[in-house]
This record gives structure tokens, C-alpha cells and sequence, in this order.
């Protein structure tokens, strides 16, 4: 990985950290005074779950360094066999870590009363569902013949997520 220490940021000036594999890249940028972003992008796909603006440059320089060792040792490219990988990445902030919101309650609840399944809907965002995803309480399916572009039609619930409706 590439490392800038004890260095200030130029304004529009990005300071990338790459993974040895080439496949994540986390940037971090002064936008103006007081506001620096962290961006983070597989290849040429923003992950929107580890972008954010902060108002410090020093906080920004740790979440950066945070994502870029997170993501440091995973090759998105090529999965190691037998080993199972989230659907979605978890956050710094540690928000996987956390219970279901209300609506995510009410999203686990009609995915039990259906079979264990809920489609993508007004009820079901696709917020709630990859939250719930990043939890493990749900599976999500996607579309097929959308090529790269994956798009979420459903999710199915886990062992965990079945324990939590319980």
C-alpha cells in the first residue's frame, strides 16, 4: 500500500491507498477547508457504504488507512476457496455490528411470513436489504442477465436472521 504521513493535502489533490492486488483503491481528498473525503472503489465500482466526508483532515487520514488495511489482505478478484465472503463490505463505523432498525424488523418479519423470502420493494428498500446483508440476517438474489451490473431483486433469510425474528 501506498502511504503519505505527516503531509498536508493540496485542495482537489487525492492521495490514493492501493491493495498489493491493484483491485481496491481508497482516496482521500481535501475539498476545501475543513472538509476532506474518503472514497473507495473495487476496480472502477464506488463502494458507497466506505465513502464519507469528515471535517478533520487527521480523521479522514485514519478512516482511509482503516478501509485500506480492511480491505489489504481480501482479493475481490479471485475468492480463496471454501472460504465465504460478504455480499456486502462491512463499515468502520461498525454498523454490522448493530440490531436491525425498526424497519429492518418489519423487513425480517414479512421475509418469515413469506416463506422466508422478500422481493425489492417500497417496504423493502435496498438500503434495508444490503443492511441487513451486512448484518448476515439475510442472502441477497440478484437479477440474472445484467451482466457485471449486479441488481438486487430479493434476499432470503439466514440462520441468523430467522433466530432474530424468532
Amino acid at each position: 500500500m501506498q502511504h503519505r504521513t505527516n503531509q498536508s493535502i493540496a485542495i482537489d489533490e487525492a492521495i490514493p491507498y492501493t491493495t498489493p492486488n491493484g483491485r481496491v483503491t481508497v482516496t482521500l481528498q481535501r475539498i476545501s477547508a475543513d472538509v476532506y473525503t474518503v472514497t473507495t472503489y473495487q476496480g472502477t465500482l464506488r463502494i458507497d457504504a466506505n465513502c464519507g466526508s469528515y471535517d478533520s483532515e487527521a480523521t479522514a487520514r485514519l478512516v482511509a488507512r482503516g478501509y485500506a488495511e480492511m480491505y489489504r489482505n481480501e482479493n475481490p478478484a479471485q475468492p480463496t476457496a471454501g472460504v465465504r465472503r460478504r455480499q456486502v463490505p462491512p463499515t468502520m463505523a461498525g454498523a454490522h455490528l448493530t440490531n436491525p432498525s425498526d424497519a429492518g424488523q418489519r423487513v425480517l418479519r414479512a421475509a418469515h411470513a413469506n416463506g422466508g423470502t422478500v422481493n425489492r420493494s417500497a417496504a423493502a428498500t435496498i438500503v434495508q436489504l444490503k443492511s441487513l446483508a451486512r448484518k448476515g440476517m439475510v442472502t441477497l438474489n440478484y437479477a440474472s442477465g445484467t451482466g457485471l451490473r449486479r441488481v438486487v431483486t430479493s434476499a432470503t433469510l439466514t440462520e441468523r436472521g430467522v433466530k432474530a425474528v424468532a
